[in-house]
């Protein structure tokens, strides 16, 4: 996933809607958004979040991102 992670930060932009929503399903982020633009702020700001975290953390990490969006 954090390989993923990687690709995705560098292909953000270019994604598409679907491809979004598939991104934010796999890692169980809460998907209430309207449109691309929004669900590239989140999964920007996901990446943000999870960047510097373990890999303990980072499997807990979507419950704690959601409460917090």
């Amino acid at each position: 996933m954090r390989q993923l992670d990687k690709l995705v930060a560098k292909n953000i932009n270019s994604l598409s809607s679907r491809q979004l929503h598939f991104h934010l399903y796999i890692r169980r982020i809460t998907d209430t958004c309207n449109t691309d633009a929004e669900m590239r702020r989140i999964l920007e700001s996901w990446l943000k979040f999870t960047r510097n975290l373990d890999d303990g953390a980072y499997l807990c990490a979507p419950v704690f991102f959601n409460k917090r969006t």
